[in-house]
């Protein structure tokens, strides 16, 4: 059900979104504003300091403290941290029923997919309690409390670390809670968030992904949408209502607020909340750290994945048992592959290093009409500068060794698999702790069923080919690891078959004796001579090219790998030894990466990342002394954070104006347009629906499908509740839209937009489609 990826970049849609043009009148905003006001990333706790009068005002109609509060029941006591701070969720019953988004879902749902049962494909419903699916591992954590910690964490800088333990070990003291305490305004101020997790997760329902992934990677981060991008959950308890591991015994977890769910739509201007957990925004950073997203670090992520991506493309058109294995990292590695053209597109239309160079020249203005300020930051954008250009070749080494290595959707499985589980056993047989060992080795044989049944052995070939020419040839020779010149060669260590004979002189020495590391030279100049035999013995496959010597390489090392053959690792786990570890060529070179990166690039990386941070931390301090009357909100970092603003269409092209809200005539239409495109395929029960006009009390002449709120998102925002001025929900979450790919970095109000699937859509599904009525009857529906 993939296109093929050239066929996309082809579409004429595709290409007119990657068109760079100059950033027209009508679309152009204040760039040089800071953040403050509508729509920003606000902390729970701070909204009666920051909000209280603008929230009211803008169409709030519940008090502020229902939306937090710190002791009583509020709305935040229905919002979920998915999986650590993956995704968002809610509580839509009495009884532990969640939404959340169906790309939030997908991963674990793939997992428990076969060609025999493809519940991908078809979808699944839970008509019955019993019938829902546990999904190991899944995590949904509720949000108990938040505050302000600041004044303990700094009162002694030297101490921080030990306040910070301290501060978290009181406050779940006697409690199965969880606590952070997170840095915000970089590390200016620090908040302290309570959190009760629940380990028992279910999967009560989940559309078709013709439904829930409807558009496919076209309509990925694209308005008009029209995709019903939803699943639901269930969260269990023990008999205490309190987090258990999975059990039969464990009943539905009661939560503290479950939110009532209108069907009454939303109108143009009407005001909406969206409350989450926002994963990474940098909405503070200087021209100089754009430019080097924009023509460094993007560029190379977006080549990297552009070739990943064609491979797996292929490999899933050819076979649909290989598509079933490699659908949920496709997803993931689409999802991100797309962001970055976008964001790197619209960084570059809208000329936001140009814009934000502006503000910077602003700054240095204030700067220098205060003597005392001129002297204490009248070089720091200028410092700054410098540092970004220091940190420039060691970041491009960290973005490939995460593409390369490190990177579950990206790198390859063979390589990521040797990194982290065989490289966790290599790290406890190092140990030789026979405790260490044995959970390394029992962690590794316990998750072979889920490993293999993601590996198609042809396609991480082709990935790990293509990874390591990207390496090979974008890193500095100087940071190359020595395997580099190995896999160059076309000849993995210890296959050699000399093809000529080599007479090597040995020369007896006298009787080694103990000398310092300078007086070893010329030894080790012998050492090295040696080897120049040896190298220019193997470069006699120098006919071939270098893909072609890769590749050789390549094959040989796949065909005697621990981590490409069930049988071959099942045997080493019975007995397993470092050496083995230490000469099979995959854990070679993910360990040699990793080793290539503590030891040339960690220490200076960290040492100008941490110079940078501390200069920005000074930068946004002075920038919020420089506009005192704004409110600044903090950049995203996984925590709660509340939205909000209002319905609203925008313009995204001179003499266009797209509507706010999408309906399923939008979704027919598609289809009919483009019948062989199986992006668009519609279920036959929803057009049989559709041509009946029959969507139940969902709707009358037309059935809204999705709408867009100027409130804002990040990644991990996917899943969050949109919420109306009473606290009901009215939608889920799920996307931004292509125009304003640069909110990340910078947003623009004309043109950012969330994406959000109308609850009555939603609900259209589950009813009129699934017929799980069974579920409906739980919620709390408000038709007013």
């Amino acid at each position: 059900m993939n296109m093929n990826l050239q066929k996309l970049l082809l579409k004429p849609m595709w290409v007119a979104m990657v068109l760079i043009l100059a950033l027209p009148s009508w679309a152009q905003d204040d760039l040089s504003k800071l953040h403050g006001g509508t729509g920003g990333l606000w902390l729970p706790v701070n909204l009666q300091k920051y909000n209280a009068e603008e929230m009211p005002a803008m169409g709030l109609e519940i008090p502020v403290d229902s939306v937090y509060h710190p002791e009583g029941e509020d709305l935040s006591d229905a919002v979920v941290r998915l999986n650590g701070g993956s995704c968002t969720a809610e509580a839509i019953s009495g009884s532990g029923l969640l939404f959340t988004n169906h790309h939030c879902a997908f991963d674990m749902v793939a997992e428990l997919s076969t060609e025999e049962n493809d519940i991908l494909t078809t979808g699944f419903w839970a008509y019955e309690r019993g019938e829902e699916i546990p999904l190991e591992g899944a995590t949904a954590s509720f949000l108990i409390r938040s505050e302000d910690v600041t004044k303990r964490v700094l009162a002694d800088p030297n101490q921080m670390e030990a306040v910070i333990a301290k501060i978290e070990a009181e406050a779940t003291e006697g409690t199965d809670y969880e606590a952070e305490v997170k840095p915000v305004f970089h590390g200016s101020e620090y908040y302290l968030f309570v959190y009760e997790t629940f380990r028992d997760i279910r999967l009560a329902g989940i559309p078709p992904v013709a439904i829930g992934k409807y558009g496919y990677d076209q309509d990925n981060w694209v308005w008009p949408r029209h995709t019903g991008d939803f699943a639901m959950l269930r969260v269990y308890a023990n008999a205490d209502n309190e987090p258990a591991d999975y059990s039969t015994d464990n009943k539905p977890y009661k939560p503290r607020h479950h939110f009532p769910i209108s069907i009454a739509g939303v109108e143009k201007d009407e005001f909406t909340i969206v409350m989450g957990y926002p994963g990474s925004t940098q909405r503070y950073l200087t021209s100089y750290a754009i430019e080097q997203e924009l023509v460094q670090n993007n560029p190379d992520r977006i080549e990297l994945m552009g070739d990943v991506a064609e491979i797996m493309d292929a490999t899933m058109e050819a076979n649909n048992s290989d598509r079933i294995k490699l659908e949920g990292s496709y997803a993931g590695l689409m999802n991100a592959y797309k962001y970055y053209i976008g964001q790197t597109t619209m960084l570059d239309r809208y000329d936001i290093v140009g814009q934000k160079a502006e503000a910077e020249a602003a700054f240095q203005e204030w700067v220098n009409q205060d003597a005392t300020r001129k002297e204490k930051l009248g070089s720091l954008l200028n410092e700054m500068e410098d540092a970004y250009d220091q940190i420039a070749p060691f970041e491009r080494f960290y973005n490939h060794l995460v593409y390369s290595t490190v990177h579950p959707d990206v790198a390859p499985k063979g390589t990521f698999y040797s990194y982290s589980q065989l490289g966790s056993l290599r790290q406890a047989l190092g140990s030789g702790q026979d405790l260490a060992i044995v959970e390394a080795t029992d962690a590794l044989k316990a998750g072979l069923d889920d490993y293999f049944e993601s590996m198609v052995l042809a396609a991480d070939q082709e990935i790990f080919i293509a990874s390591f020419l990207n390496l090979y040839e974008n890193l500095p020779e100087e940071m190359h690891p020595d395997i580099f010149a190995e896999i160059a060669s076309g000849v993995m260590a210890g296959t050699e078959e000399p093809v000529e004979e080599v007479v090597v002189e040995v020369i007896e020495e006298e009787p080694k004796k103990k000398r310092r590391w300078w007086q070893r030279k010329n030894q080790e100049e012998e050492v090295v001579a040696v080897e120049e035999v040896v190298i220019e013995e193997i470069d006699l496959m120098a006919d071939m090219s270098l893909e072609e010597r890769v590749r050789n390489w390549t094959e040989e090392a796949y065909a005697v790998a621990l981590a490409t053959d069930r049988d071959r690792l099942e045997e080493f786990l019975a007995n397993p030894s470092g050496a083995t570890l230490q000469a099979d060529p995959l854990v070679r070179f993910s360990t040699e990466m990793i080793t290539a990166y503590v030891y040339q690039v960690a220490r200076p990386y960290n040492t100008i990342s941490q110079e940078l941070e501390d200069l920005q931390q000074t930068y946004l301090a002075s920038l919020r002394e420089m506009y005192p009357e704004k409110n600044f909100y903090p950049d995203a970092n996984s925590t709660m954070r509340v939205s909000y603003g209002t319905v609203q269409p925008y313009r995204p092209r001179d003499g266009v104006i797209y509507q706010y809200y999408t309906t399923l005539a939008g979704a027919i239409e598609k289809e009919n347009e483009a019948p062989e495109d199986p992006d668009y395929y519609i279920p036959p029960k929803i057009r049989e629906l559709y041509d009946a006009k029959d969507y139940g009390p969902y709707g009358d002449d037309e059935l809204v499908t999705c709408f867009i709120t100027t409130c804002q998102s990040s990644g991990g925002s996917s899943g969050s509740p949109a919420l109306n001025g009473k606290g009901e929900l009215v939608g889920i979450l799920f996307d931004g839209n292509w125009e304003a790919m640069t909110s990340d970095i910078y947003p623009i109000p004309s043109l950012t937009r969330s994406i959000v699937v109308d609850v009555r859509y939603v609900l259209f599904v589950i009813d009129k489609f699934a017929g799980a009525t069974n579920l409906i009857e739980e919620m709390t529906i408000v038709t007013e």
